[in-house]
């Protein structure tokens, strides 16, 4: 699917490519990408940066996602396991802002004269929800402050995800948001 996708873009030396799926990871940091550039594949995740302070940046984003990581894996000899390192995990979404943060504190972005930034941070789950949890899709498109903010934006997401579910408790599996008090 890389090679396909590589292929069908003219600027593709120029961009940087990567995810994971439920079997694999992938990644592509093209030979025209602004320095300092690189990534990082892990056990069901990858790390890709560009315009960054250094190096030490996509290791430290990489290092902090794993001290935090949770999985499931499928064992063959007994069947599907979940394998998690952190039982009470947080959602994905806060795990990445984690992430994100760590990179920042080890320099980040090495573009510090932008006054405004934006920061953006998406999760594509398989995971079956009531309602789709709307801190899974979290944009700042002007922000002076991205880590921070996404940060801010995430809480006042899970909260509002929190007390929407507690308000109509009930009412989802009725299919009618009429049946709550």
């Amino acid at each position: 699917m890389l090679e396909a996708l590589l292929n069908a873009d003219e600027g593709a030396p120029q961009r940087q490519l990567h995810g994971v799926d439920g079997e694999s990871t992938f990644a592509f940091s093209g030979e025209e990408c602004v320095a300092e550039y690189g990534h990082r594949e892990g056990d069901h995740y990858t790390v890709a940066g560009n315009m960054l302070t250094g190096e030490a940046v996509l290791e430290t984003v990489a290092e902090a996602y794993e001290a935090n990581a949770v999985h499931d894996t499928t064992d063959p000899a007994t069947g599907p396991a979940a394998v998690t390192e952190n039982v009470d995990t947080d959602p994905l979404a806060k795990r990445l802002i984690d992430a994100l943060a760590a990179g920042d504190l080890e320099g980040g972005d090495k573009r510090e004269e932008l006054s405004v930034q934006s920061v953006a941070v998406v999760v594509e789950t398989t995971e079956s929800h009531t309602v789709e949890p709307p801190y899974n899709d979290l944009r700042l498109d002007a922000t002076e402050t991205p880590i921070a903010d996404v940060r801010e934006t995430y809480d006042l997401a899970e909260q509002g995800y929190r007390d929407m579910l507690a308000q109509y408790e009930g009412a989802f599996e009725a299919d009618s948001l009429d049946t709550a008090e």
